[in-house]
């Protein structure tokens, strides 16, 4: 069978999913790199995206790039948001409240 064909649903779901999640994490890197130094949330936000809903994994790669933008010399660390469950909710950088620079 191809592996076309070997893919499932969620599989599928999956790529898509992530395609998405790296396209706005393009989109935010590019605003870093042309000197925009947006917040995460007002980034999220512009985007039509309501912070508080959306995916962990975008949350957590947008606050990596946040992170190594706003202070590239800096050993960074996360918190881990106490409203969401394992490591889903980490957070990092100077914008996000309780997170740290």
């Amino acid at each position: 069978m191809p592996e076309d064909e070997a893919m499932s649903g969620r599989d599928a779901e999956t790529v898509i999913r992530e395609d998405c999640i790296d396209a706005v994490c393009d989109r935010y890197e590019d605003l870093w790199i042309g000197g925009k130094s947006i917040p995460v949330v007002d980034f999220l936000r512009a985007e039509g995206i309501d912070p508080d809903r959306a995916a962990p994994t975008l949350i957590r790669e947008l606050g990596r790039l946040e992170a190594h933008y706003a202070n590239p010399d800096a050993t960074r660390t996360a918190t881990i948001a106490p409203e969401s469950g394992g490591d889903a909710g980490i957070r990092a950088g100077p914008f996000w409240p309780g997170g740290t620079s």
